[in-house]
């Protein structure tokens, strides 16, 4: 079996003018956050650590594994939404709209769009966990997404289970889900985690 926990990163800096949106950082608050959910979490032994290559997304999976500054996670760029593509920018332009919300709500104004993306990124992820003999499988895997792409992605690799608790929930910061795995990428417990 293994289990994963979907986290939304933590608090971030505000965007200065001029700053690309994936440099951003976490703020004092934000690693404070971070450092409360590990111990929230019982201090867990994460044996491989994902997220979306954007600095508050690994500066969080850091903090909540107990990683060295210098460690290295797997980067799964789909875990976020692009500005400048058109899937990208049909979603940041209801984020900008509608904010931090379910997916659900996401779901009403852009079902397509965040469905391929979701779908890209649980592939993506599912190579990395699952596409492995299970002797062979990660047990503990930490993922580290934004806003509702973390609910989405979560959604996207669940099969034959009741959605209604995920798709209705809105994950503030550093907040997720605890998902229990089968043997062949099933779902078999779903844990809130806020």
């Amino acid at each position: 079996m293994t289990t994963i926990t979907w986290l939304r990163h933590s608090k971030t800096l505000p965007a200065t003018e001029g700053q690309p949106d994936a440099t951003r950082s976490l703020s004092q608050e934000g690693m404070e956050l971070a450092l409360e959910r590990r111990k929230r979490l019982d201090f867990p032994m994460f044996d491989m650590v994902i997220d979306s290559g954007r600095r508050r997304t690994e500066q969080t999976g850091r903090i909540v594994a107990g990683l060295p500054q210098d460690n290295a996670s797997i980067t799964v760029p789909q875990l976020a939404w692009n500005d400048g593509d058109s899937i990208g920018d049909m979603i940041a332009s209801v984020y900008r709209e509608i904010d931090n919300a379910s997916l659900d709500a996401y779901m009403s104004r852009v079902p397509k769009e965040l469905t391929a993306l979701a779908k890209m990124a649980a592939l993506a992820i599912h190579h990395h966990v699952f596409n492995k003999p299970s002797n062979a499988r990660p047990r503990n895997v930490l993922v580290i997404g934004h806003a509702v792409m973390t609910s989405a992605v979560c959604d996207a690799t669940g099969h034959h289970f009741d959605f209604s608790r995920l798709r209705s929930s809105v994950l503030g910061e550093c907040e997720g889900y605890v998902v229990q795995y089968g043997e062949f990428a099933d779902w078999r417990n779903f844990e809130l985690v806020n």
